[in-house]
C-alpha cells in the first residue's frame, strides 16, 4: 500500500453540514493490507486506483459528527467541492497510519481533492518522493529475503533511470505510525522520561524502607517474643515482606488508578494549530492489560526489594543484649543504613526538582523569545476561505470587510 505521510485540510461538506476536514489520499490496498475491516459497507479494493475515481471512507468519528447514520452508504460527501461516494466506515479502533492525525475521509490516490491536479501522475512521476510505503510479509517469507528482494529491484531500477534512480537503496523497517528521522528523538524523550519517573520510584522505595526500618524498631518486643517462642528466620523475615508488599500493592493501585484518570482527561484535550484549528489526539494512551500486567510485576518486585533489608534486621534480634536491658533490634549498624536512605532520598530529589526546574525555566524562555516585531494589538485570525468563498475575489472581499471592521491591517 502506499501514502503521503501528511494529510490534508478542506472543507468536507455534507448536506447542509459543513466541517473543515482531515483528508488523506490512499492506495486501493490501503486497508486490505492493514487488516482492519470496516463498521460499515466496504473499503478500497484492487483497481479502485486504475483509474480516476470519486470514492470515500469515513473515519468513526467524523460519521458520530454527522449523526451516525446507518444509511450513509451510498450518499455524497464533497471534500474540497469534489463530489465523493461514501463506500464505508471504520470502526472506532481505526486511527490511521499518521501519529496523531485522524483523517475524517479517506480517498484514492488517483482522485484530485486537493486541487494540485494529481490524478495518476504519481505512478509515473519518478521524482516524486512524498509517497511512504507499507507492505505485509507473505507467510514463509523472512524480512532477510523481502530485504534481498527490494534491494536487487531497486538495483535494476537504478540500472534504468539513473537520472532519478542513482544511489538509491531499498531497506526494511518496522511499520511505525511515527516518521522515521522522529523515531530517534522519540526514544531519547522515551528514555528521559523513564529516568525521572526511576529516580522518583527509587526516591520511594528509600522512603519505604526507611519507614520499614523504624516500624522495625517499635515493634522490637514484639520480635523478641515471636523469637523467644521459636519463630524461625524465614517467618519473621515474611512478615516484614507482607507490609512492605502491601504497602506497594496500595501505591500500585492508587498510581494505576491517577494514571488512567489523568490520561483520560488528557485524551479530550484539543491543542489548537493555527490553520488547522484544534485538532483531537487520536492515540489512546489510557492503560491496558499490558500495563496492568507491568504494574504487578514492578509492585511485586518493589514490595521484595524494600522489605528484604527491613526483614534481614528484624530477623537477627539480640535475646542476650534484651535480657541485659541493651536495644535489641537494630543497633548502630541500623541507623547507619537510615541515615544513608535519608542521604540518597535527599540527593535524588534535588536531581529531579533540578531537572524540572530547569525544564520548567527553558519554557519559560521560549515563551519570551524575542519575536523580532511588536505583538501588542496583533491577534490571530483564523478561517477557511474554501468554505465561505469559491473565488479569489469573494476571498479578497471578507479579508476587506475584516479589515475595515475589525482590523487597522492585514497580512495576506
Amino acid at each position: 500500500m502506499a501514502f503521503p505521510y501528511s494529510i490534508s485540510m478542506s472543507p468536507v461538506v455534507y448536506e447542509n453540514r459543513t466541517r473543515a476536514g482531515l483528508t488523506n489520499a490512499v492506495s486501493d490496498t490501503y486497508f486490505s493490507v492493514l487488516g482492519v475491516p470496516p463498521l460499515l459497507g466496504r473499503v478500497f479494493k484492487r483497481g479502485d486506483d486504475d483509474k480516476p475515481s470519486s470514492l470515500a471512507v469515513l473515519s468513526y468519528s467524523y460519521w458520530r459528527w454527522l449523526g451516525a447514520n446507518p444509511n450513509i452508504l451510498g450518499k455524497t460527501v464533497s471534500a474540497n467541492n469534489v463530489p465523493l461516494t461514501v463506500l464505508g466506515v471504520m470502526p472506532k479502533s481505526f486511527v490511521g497510519t499518521i501519529f496523531s492525525d485522524l483523517p475524517d475521509v479517506w480517498y484514492p490516490l488517483s482522485t484530485d481533492v486537493t486541487g494540485n491536479h494529481q490524478g495518476l501522475a504519481w505512478r509515473t512521476d519518478r521524482t516524486n518522493r512524498s509517497l511512504r510505503m507499507v507492505g505485509r510479509l507473505k507467510p514463509g517469507v523472512t524480512r532477510e529475503k523481502a530485504l534481498a528482494n527490494l534491494q536487487t529491484i531497486s538495483k535494476q531500477l537504478a540500472s534504468a533511470y539513473p537520472k532519478t534512480n542513482k544511489d538509491r537503496l531499498a531497506r526494511v523497517t518496522d511499520t511505525r505510525m511515527l516518521p522515521e528521522d522522529s523515531v530517534s528523538s522519540a526514544r531519547i524523550i522515551s528514555a528521559i522520561i523513564f529516568a525521572i519517573v526511576g529516580l522518583i520510584l527509587f526516591a520511594a522505595c528509600s522512603n519505604v524502607v526507611n519507614l520499614l526500618l523504624a516500624l522495625a524498631s517499635t515493634r522490637r518486643h514484639e520480635i523478641l517474643v515471636r523469637a523467644a517462642l521459636g519463630a524461625t528466620r524465614k517467618q519473621l523475615i515474611s512478615e516484614v515482606l507482607v507490609d512492605s508488599t502491601l504497602i506497594a500493592g496500595a501505591g500500585g493501585v492508587l498510581g494505576f488508578i491517577l494514571a488512567f484518570l489523568g490520561l483520560r482527561q488528557l485524551l479530550q484535550f484539543e491543542p489548537y494549530l493555527p490553520g488547522l484549528g484544534s485538532l483531537p489526539l487520536t492515540i489512546d494512551f489510557l492503560p491496558d492489560g499490558t500495563v496492568m500486567a507491568a504494574t504487578g510485576a514492578l509492585v511485586f518486585v518493589v514490595g521484595l526489594a524494600t522489605g528484604f533489608v527491613p526483614g534481614l534486621h528484624s530477623s537477627t534480634p539480640n535475646l542476650a543484649a534484651a535480657l541485659s536491658g541493651e536495644t535489641a533490634v537494630g543497633g548502630t549498624r541500623k541507623s547507619r543504613i537510615r541515615n544513608f536512605l535519608v542521604a540518597v532520598q535527599v540527593a535524588v530529589c534535588t536531581l529531579v526538582f533540578i531537572g524540572v526546574g530547569l525544564c520548567f525555566r527553558s519554557l519559560e524562555n521560549l515563551r519570551n523569545v524575542n519575536l523580532g516585531f511588536t505583538h501588542r494589538n496583533i491577534a490571530i485570525l483564523t478561517k477557511d476561505l474554501q468554505a465561505v468563498a469559491s473565488s479569489e475575489d469573494q476571498g479578497r472581499q471578507l479579508y476587506d470587510r475584516i479589515r475595515e471592521n475589525d482590523l487597522t491591517d492585514i497580512w495576506y
